[in-house]
Formats: structure tokens, sequence, C-alpha cells
């Protein structure tokens, strides 16, 4: 399962991914991007990676010097969620701050 596309996902019957993911562990992935340009890139360009609306208007909404930090808090927010998910075992955190 590591590295498969959603898109791949999708052309599997939902009863095959039900026994597939209760047998399996899960290693979420949270990239955490420098700034509103970053999250814009991955929300436009990245195959597979959601960026809600409301979160890239709200990042894009604060001064460039505090778009980093925000991105980081929304990160940790996120991770808190994922680990509550069921047969997640762990997170992969990605960064890229220069964007």
């Amino acid at each position: 399962m590591y590295g498969m596309p959603f898109s791949l996902l999708s052309s599997i019957s939902q009863e095959k991914i039900n026994n597939l993911v209760s047998e399996t562990s899960l290693i979420a992935t949270v990239c955490i991007p420098g700034s509103a340009k970053g999250l814009r890139y991955m929300r436009d360009k990245v195959p597979g990676v959601d960026v809600p609306n409301h979160l890239y208007n709200r990042i894009n909404s604060l001064p460039e010097e505090q778009q980093a930090q925000a991105c980081r808090e929304e990160a940790l927010e996120l991770t808190a969620v994922i680990l509550e998910l069921p047969h997640i075992c762990g997170i992969q955190v990605i960064s890229f701050q220069g964007a």
C-alpha cells in the first residue's frame, strides 16, 4: 500500500479496500509548506493532495512573515487528528520551507 496513488485506489472495490485496510497499518504523510504560495502549489500541481480552500484563504490572508508558523500550527493540528484514525501506525512529516 505504501506509495499507492489514490487514483489506483478508486479502481478497487470498496470491499477489497475495507479488507486491505482492516489488515494493514498505514503511515500517513503530512506536508508542511512554508507559505500560502507552497499551499497553492500543492493544491494546484500535486496529484492526490487536498488543500481545503478555507485553509489556503486563512494562510494567504496572513502577512508573509507569519505564514510559515501558521502552516506549522495547522500541521500539528492535522497530525493530532490523523493519529486518532484507525490503522494509522505513524506519520511521515515532509517540509519545503523555501516555497
